[in-house]
């Protein structure tokens, strides 16, 4: 077979395993770095069903960088209108609806409607805010590790007993949220996550536990403006105006907070980082060792095990990547994990290296205007839930097999059972 005929035959099998990813084939959503290795290789741009998928450094953060030809607004799209057309009956409408949601939440939108909620909930994500909060996130670490403790196991689910908790514990605090309502937020919130991974495949499910969720958040708002005076976060942002003395509504407000009680990213990356530690064990002892590793231990294990995969753009107009033909509202697929892994950007990018000089640079958590607003708050929860877990059992061990969540956005284990003796 002729160079050209090896290379066709590559970018085949590379759409073709590229598929069986996103339909969530369990042996490539365990690993599926090796592909995206292929992928940036042979095909960095590649269409895939009705999205366009992008998997080096630089063309993904060019596509971030020009938000007038690619907008965050994912209620609209070629992978929408590919949903669209395989609903029947209410699906239809309860798909729209959760479009609708979807389009209000801070990462799905555009400027200048995206500025103006961010500058409401700015300054109280902001670093020096989130710094305040130090010892009481370490203290909610500590907490739920005596909790543990106190049960005489020496065996527990990292997810379900801490990496949980810790991140749930502090966004709590933040907005004054019952700690006992744990339970069906959590449901509520991994039913609309595995909704995000799959294109809401699971349409009935996800729209049930949107509108509990919705109907949720809307008692503590209408709570908040019955008990004036307080101050959390629900009762700053009930009584915010912007810079036109403009309030925000209740719809705008509904979908501010879904957004901080789903996002489960903390406690995928708590789960993470001890996987990767596993599989370097040097580091991770370098870690034990010395302990101010921590920080820019957590930027690698974003950069390395990336637990957002990807995010989604959606062309304004006719365009091109990297030379590669993209047409007027159709979706675009943006593989930050494969990003993240590329080694024009990172030396040796396959490779976890907690001393890594630049691993701050990983696209792990957005670039740009989208950069995660609650970055800040990602990181401290991040650092309490690792640095208590291994001061109090620097012996914790993975003691059961790992098992990935049957999601792709959102990636990383689904339980993941940890032994400390």
């Amino acid at each position: 077979m002729s160079e050209n005929g090896d290379d066709e035959s590559a970018v085949a099998r590379i759409e073709q395993d590229l598929g069986k990813l996103y339909a969530l084939d369990p042996g490539l959503l365990a690993d599926p770095y090796p592909l995206y290795r292929r992928m940036r290789e042979h095909a960095p741009v590649l269409r895939v069903g009705p999205m366009v998928s992008v998997s080096r450094y630089d063309d993904i953060k060019n596509v971030l960088r020009d938000t007038e030809t690619f907008t965050s607004q994912r209620a609209q799209g070629s992978q929408v209108e590919a949903r669209l057309a395989t609903l029947q009956g209410e699906q239809i409408p309860k798909y729209r609806r959760i479009l609708e949601h979807d389009s209000r939440q801070l990462p799905l939108m555009d400027d200048p409607a995206h500025a103006r909620l961010r500058r409401f909930v700015a300054e109280t994500f902001s670093a020096k805010r989130i710094a305040e909060l130090r010892e009481t996130i370490f203290d909610f670490a500590y907490e739920l590790l005596d909790e543990i403790d106190a049960r005489g196991d020496d065996e527990f689910d990292l997810i379900g007993d801490y990496s949980f908790y810790v991140p749930f514990r502090a966004i709590c605090h933040i907005l004054n949220v019952p700690r006992e309502d744990a339970p069906r937020l959590r449901a509520w919130g991994a039913t609309i996550t595995q909704g995000i991974s799959s294109a809401y495949a699971n349409t009935d499910e996800a729209y049930d536990a949107l509108v509990s969720f919705s109907e949720y958040v809307q008692q503590l708002i209408d709570h908040a403006r019955a008990h004036p005076g307080g101050t959390d976060l629900i009762s700053e942002l009930v009584n915010a105006q912007d810079d036109d003395g403009v309030y925000l509504t209740d719809t705008e407000l509904v979908a501010i907070f879904v957004q901080m009680l789903v996002s489960g990213n903390t406690n995928t990356l708590i789960a993470n980082a001890l996987v990767a530690l596993e599989e370097y064990p040097e580091q991770r002892q370098a870690l034990l060792e010395d302990p101010t590793l921590i920080r820019p231990a957590i930027e690698e294990f974003i950069r390395y095990r990336s637990s957002i995969q990807a995010i989604h753009r959606v062309a304004t107009t006719d365009t091109e990547i990297a030379g590669f033909p993209v047409r007027e509202n159709e979706t675009v697929r943006l593989l930050l994990a494969s990003g993240n892994h590329d080694s024009d950007k990172f030396e040796n990018g396959e490779v976890m290296d907690i001393r890594r000089k630049n691993a701050r640079q990983h696209i792990g958590i957005g670039f740009g205007v989208h950069t995660c607003l609650g970055q800040w708050l990602f990181r401290l929860d991040a650092e309490a839930a690792l640095a208590a877990l291994f001061e109090r059992h620097p012996d914790v061990r993975i003691s059961g097999e790992v098992v990935n969540r049957a999601t792709f956005v959102q990636w990383g284990p689904e339980r993941l059972l940890v032994s400390t003796r």
